[in-house]
């Protein structure tokens, strides 16, 4: 027997009935605190290994220091050298979880080469990566405006390109060997037929609110279950059951 419980600062906990023992803990989510959204806060990383586990960027330094000494991570950090679109470089950085993809674009038939070649053009692009990483990698997928959500990995990493300042290039290449330089000058070549449009991230230029799960009251549910009807039920747990709900979505013009 085991029982769910969703706290209201989203901690998910899965606790097991053990005779002699009670309600025992048997999974936690997150697992960790690098685990937790945008822990690090803006241009941030999270690397649970090390002490303390954010870091800013390379390139990057405390927004506030003060609160980052107090291990307040929640603002993030900001560019130590603003960028100018006509020189920037890119800087590689690998085995990292990728950043939140609410404000992306992503083409599935570009190869990274061409993808660096249309976040250069694009002044408001500050970060691409492969969209697809199986084969050697395939397709484009592009950051706008502040990345959030990073996560640096020992396995399974992927390769991030980050918008940097010209005059970061000698200091980023010294302190870490991973961190490459990506400044390749060749022009981009459009296979004929190539598809070289971009789709929008999933949540590109929502508002907060629209990001929200719709709420129901209890009698637009009875009303979509048909009063919870025995025919309608999916499945069922040791303490609830799962019932299947019809919904009439209004038509979009």
């Amino acid at each position: 027997m085991s029982r769910l419980v969703l706290s209201s600062n989203g901690i998910f906990q899965r606790f097991s009935w053990i005779a002699q023992k009670g309600w025992t803990l048997y999974l936690t989510v997150p697992i960790d605190n690098c685990d937790t959204y945008a822990f690090c806060g803006a241009h941030g990383s999270c690397k649970i290994d090390e002490s303390p586990v954010c870091r800013c960027l390379k390139g990057f330094t405390p927004k506030y220091s003060q609160e980052w000494h107090n291990l307040d991570w929640s603002n993030g950090c900001v560019r130590t050298t603003p960028l100018d679109c006509r020189t920037d470089i890119f800087v590689k950085y690998s085995g990292v979880k990728l950043p939140d993809t609410s404000n992306s674009w992503f083409n599935k038939t570009m190869n990274l080469q061409e993808c660096h070649e249309v976040c250069k053009k694009n002044c408001s692009c500050m970060s691409y990566s492969n969209l697809d990483i199986r084969g050697g990698g395939s397709g484009c997928l592009l950051w706008f405006g502040k990345l959030v959500d990073i996560r640096e990995l020992n396995h399974n990493g992927q390769d991030l390109f980050i918008r940097m300042a010209a005059s970061e290039s000698d200091l980023l290449q010294s302190k870490q060997k991973k961190h490459k330089l990506f400044n390749k000058r060749k022009k981009m070549k459009h296979l004929e037929g190539k598809d070289d449009s971009f789709e929008i991230g999933e949540n590109f230029g929502c508002q907060k609110e629209d990001l929200e799960l719709p709420v129901f009251d209890l009698g637009t549910i009875a009303i979509a279950t048909s009063n919870f009807s025995e025919e309608n039920k999916l499945g069922r747990a040791v303490l609830d059951l799962s019932t299947r709900a019809c919904w009439r979505m209004p038509k979009k013009s």
